[in-house]
């Protein structure tokens, strides 16, 4: 069984740390009303986004078995650690498709495509709001809830459907989608019951800011979800000191 939370924060530790600085040279000596730089729900390309489908031994067998992962790779990466997935992540050649991570042997495949699985619960329709308000909180693209849910693109399926099929899978995504006023995307985990835990940047002068610490230009907020099928998910946690992602340097 994969220890979901650890896997996240390897995410999360892989954002700060390898896209942010990415991000950087287009953010500073701009005025925050101009930092996003191109229109919400576009994609950041100064990082590139990933996609794992995570648990137990057998799970990329049942996947290729199934036709829901399309082209896995033969080489089996071993990653232990935050270090050993950016290592990973940074290594690839071809950042696109996704990759399945068995947490039993610890090692990741890449695969080309994953497609939509089999077996959906009777009735499922991804692009039906009513659907989706009970695995997605409203905000999730926008802060302000203006961008609607049904704007969920092939890697956010994945991230929703998978788990809907496969159960004891979870599904963890760096996100290229811009979010809020930074225009960086979100990390987020999934699992069955829809979204569980996520994390994203805000600058200082955020409303989202008012209680971090004023001493760093861009902060982390982490907020955790409980949801089941038959109601929406909501937040049980929010944390918003646990990561002082970027102090900038006196001049």
């Amino acid at each position: 069984m994969i220890n979901d939370s650890q896997f996240f924060e390897w995410m999360v530790h892989h954002h700060i740390n390898t896209n942010l600085p990415k991000c950087l040279p287009h953010l500073e000596g701009e005025s925050m009303a101009t930092r996003v730089g191109s229109p919400r729900h576009t994609e950041n390309k100064h990082y590139d986004g990933a996609v794992f489908v995570a648990d137990g031994e057998g799970l990329i067998e049942r996947m290729i078995e199934d036709g829901t992962a399309w082209g896995v790779g033969s080489r089996h990466v071993s990653i232990k650690d935050a270090a050993g997935l950016s290592d990973y992540l940074n290594g690839l050649s071809n950042p696109d498709g996704g990759h399945i991570y068995d947490s039993s042997r610890r090692v990741a495949t890449n695969v080309r495509k994953f497609r939509d699985p089999k077996g959906l619960p009777e009735g499922f329709n991804p692009y039906d709001p009513r659907v989706l308000s009970r695995l997605l909180p409203r905000d999730f693209f926008s802060d302000d809830g203006s961008i609607p849910l049904t704007e969920l693109g092939t890697r956010g399926l994945i991230a929703i459907e998978i788990p809907l099929v496969y159960p004891e899978a979870h599904v963890f995504q760096i996100k290229q989608t811009r979010y809020g006023e930074l225009g960086v995307g979100k990390v987020i985990h999934t699992n069955e019951h829809g979204l569980v835990e996520e994390f994203f940047f805000v600058p200082s002068g955020s409303e989202l800011q008012d209680t971090l610490d004023p001493r760093n230009t861009i902060q982390g907020i982490y907020r955790k979800y409980v949801g089941t099928r038959e109601g929406p998910v909501r937040v049980t946690e929010e944390l918003r000191k646990i990561h002082p992602v970027y102090t900038p340097v006196p001049l």
